[in-house]
């Protein structure tokens, strides 16, 4: 099973109106207790769900709002390394970015928002600064792909995640972010399994 990432551009009210049954979420996140789906065990997990005990029925339309750019298989942990690269690398930007947008059905899919100050240095990164941070994010993503324990998959992906890899998925969110700024919209992740 793979993880189906998009990117969309749009405004904060077109959002609230393209999925009206879900829920606006808190503004800080709140511990809640909750249990490991693998292990049973009890856990605590951070939530930003104002009503946790309603859950969100309403799937809402079968994918994000057009505009949009396909970037299947870019996951939250390396839009994460990549907002560190170009703007900021604290834990206050990650977990600001790990923020939904919106609370839907806990099934997915879930919308995050890319920070406004980080699509803006995006937007305009030229050649050079694009080459650099492709290097970068490369290195790091291939950092953390080294570290998987599977033999057979740890050199697929090594083989299939290159420089060239990278950095066209650094051009089409770059372009789609310069695109999405000319127009007065905030550009947002949409994910599900």
């Amino acid at each position: 099973m793979g993880v189906l990432t998009d990117f969309f551009a749009t405004t904060e009210s077109e959002l609230r109106a393209y999925y009206p049954g879900w829920k606006l979420p808190l503004e800080q996140p709140i511990r809640i207790a909750s249990k490991n789906p693998f292990t049973g065990e009890s856990a605590e997990a951070v939530s930003w769900d104002p009503d946790p005990e309603r859950p969100v029925e309403d799937v809402g339309p079968p994918g994000p709002p057009s505009p949009s750019i396909d970037l299947k298989g870019l996951g939250h942990t390396s839009v994460i390394s990549l907002i560190g690269i170009v703007h900021d690398s604290s834990a206050q930007a990650e977990e600001s970015f790990m923020r939904l947008a919106l609370i839907g059905p806990e099934e997915g899919p879930w919308i995050n928002e890319l920070p406004p100050a980080f699509v803006a240095k995006l937007a305009k990164l030229d050649g050079a600064d694009r080459d650099r941070v492709a290097e970068a994010w490369t290195s790091a993503e291939r950092a953390d792909i080294a570290g998987i324990k599977d033999e057979l998959t740890r050199n697929r992906m090594l083989a299939d995640h290159d420089l060239g890899y990278w950095r066209g998925m650094l051009d089409e969110l770059a372009d789609f972010a310069r695109t999405a700024l000319s127009q007065g919209h905030r550009v947002y992740m949409w994910t599900c399994l």
